[in-house]
């Protein structure tokens, strides 16, 4: 489904029409004192993730906050909900403007770019907020000049959209075939503001296997509890989510960070196997999609475990056939053209 942004600025005076007293300053050109008019116009249109019934709002805007930073100090701050508008005072010239979108913190306390982008954004906020944020440098002179801003999220998305028993072996291809849970490991929680590269993941969800109390339900892990015949597919689409995580795999039983892996649990007759997938490095902003995954024989043996090599060592090519693509996610556009307010950002 498309869901459409757009969110209006323009730079106004902030003088009163009946004091002279308040105008601006005809002297310097940056102490010349702006308002920002921010408004946000869209639709409600949500993206179904998870299983029957269950929905994340990977697109929706439920709040917003907005600097101004005349080099690394907040020379202007504004928020507003959802639908509606806000206005920032700044002053003229050079500056670099964040819109903050889903963020769960009041950040109305920041003094300073840095402090801003050391703030951390963590993924069990994104249930239901997916955090965006984005920046623009603007050189800000006139009365109503346009600003606008691309966000985009701090978690990147992994979606499945096609299960199929494809079993070579023929005494198998008449035993039931359940999809018990699809889910994904070793899960990155948080990143700060400023999405660093060399910034050290504080929280981790289902390290090395699913783990029964440090996980975060349809965001991380599904049950879908799905019987496929033989040459058929489970044609139901699961997203799941992590935040950035460009560590390396690891097959070690002691927790380190490493990277995250895809994981189907799968029952075939009475048996439960593991099919688990590698993914690559996770960037924010990526969906990385697998358009069908053909389980082709039994896979890990499950070992009941959490923590056990049946969810960490590798699927072999042999077990089961599959590709990743990894593409943009759609982008959310605060954008700005009072004169078009027709012609929205699509994402």
């Amino acid at each position: 489904m498309k869901k459409t942004f757009l969110i209006l600025a323009a730079a106004a005076s902030l003088a009163s029409a009946c004091s002279k007293e308040t105008e601006p300053s005809s002297g310097s050109n940056t102490d010349r004192k702006l308002n920002l008019i921010v408004d946000i116009v869209g639709s409600q249109d949500t993206k179904a993730t998870g299983v029957q019934g269950d929905e994340t709002d990977e697109e929706k805007v439920n709040s917003l906050q907005v600097f101004v930073f005349n080099g690394d100090v907040v020379d202007g701050y504004g928020k507003a909900s959802a639908a509606s508008s806000l206005k920032i005072g700044c002053t003229a010239g050079s500056r670099e403007i964040y819109a903050l979108v889903n963020v769960a913190d009041d950040l109305s306390t920041v003094t300073s770019r840095a402090e801003l982008l050391g703030k951390i954004s963590s993924l069990s906020n994104a249930v239901n907020n997916f955090e965006m944020i984005g920046k623009v440098t603007e050189n800000i002179q006139t009365d109503n000049q346009s600003v606008s801003v691309n966000v985009d999220r701090f978690a990147a998305r992994i979606k499945v959209k096609k299960v199929t028993n494809a079993l070579t072996s023929p005494a198998l291809q008449t035993q039931t075939f359940t999809i018990k849970s699809i889910h994904i490991t070793n899960v990155a929680g948080d990143i700060n503001y400023g999405k660093s590269a060399e910034y050290s993941i504080s929280k981790w969800y289902n390290k090395m296997a699913l783990e029964s109390q440090n996980n975060l339900g349809p965001m991380t892990n599904d049950t879908p509890n799905a019987q496929v015949a033989f040459e058929d597919s489970y044609s139901t689409a699961h997203c799941f989510y992590s935040y950035p995580n460009n560590a390396s795999f690891s097959s070690s039983t002691t927790w380190t960070p490493r990277a995250s892996m895809l994981v189907l649990k799968i029952q075939i007759g009475s048996t439960l196997y593991n099919y688990p997938i590698p993914l690559p490095a996770l960037e924010h902003n990526k969906s990385y999609e697998i358009e069908e995954i053909k389980i082709t024989r039994p896979g890990n043996l499950d070992d009941g475990k959490e923590g056990g090599t049946d969810e960490m060592t590798p699927v072999e090519g042999s077990d089961c056939q599959f590709e990743i693509k990894v593409n943009p996610w759609t982008v959310v556009t605060v954008s700005d053209n009072p004169e078009k307010p027709d012609d929205p950002i699509i994402i």
